[in-house]
């Protein structure tokens, strides 16, 4: 009898052991995702406007993960001095420009993305307006 008990109390334990392993590895997973979403974006460039209020990022995606333009291209928005992530701000662009995209200001109230490609550029996102400012996006440079 007492032999069962032990054998009831081992398995007991080794339930909790496994149940306790499994939700810390799922809570680390969690984590790693929560915390690790800027893991895949690269940064290119990025261009403040000439008047120091808004700052343009350019990132590259290097995944297939849920987002417009899987491994391709965007252009982001953001007030300067924002806490916020670059590429959690507003997307002026998502898409595939080869080899790149090029972001300059033309004026603070003015953006220009220019894809020089000889190839159709794949736009998935693309704003005409944010924060007031104008963008607009040229196959080539004025």
């Amino acid at each position: 009898m007492i032999a069962g008990t032990m054998s009831k109390q081992a398995l007991k334990k080794v339930f909790n052991f496994i149940a306790l392993a499994v939700m810390i590895a799922v809570g680390g997973l969690f984590c790693f995702i929560l915390f690790n979403e800027g893991f895949y974006w690269e940064l290119e460039s990025e261009k403040e406007s000439p008047n120091g209020d808004f700052t343009a990022y350019q990132y590259r995606y290097t995944s297939d993960g849920n987002r417009h333009a899987p491994y391709g291209t965007y252009v982001f928005l953001k007030r300067t001095g924002s806490t916020q992530k670059p590429y959690q701000s507003h997307t002026l662009f998502a898409g595939y420009c080869e080899p790149e995209i090029e972001v300059f200001w033309q004026e603070p109230k003015n953006l220009v993305l220019v894809c020089n490609t000889t190839e159709p550029i794949q736009i998935k996102t693309m704003a005409s307006k944010a924060y007031g400012i104008n963008v607009s996006l040229q196959s080539s440079r004025p």
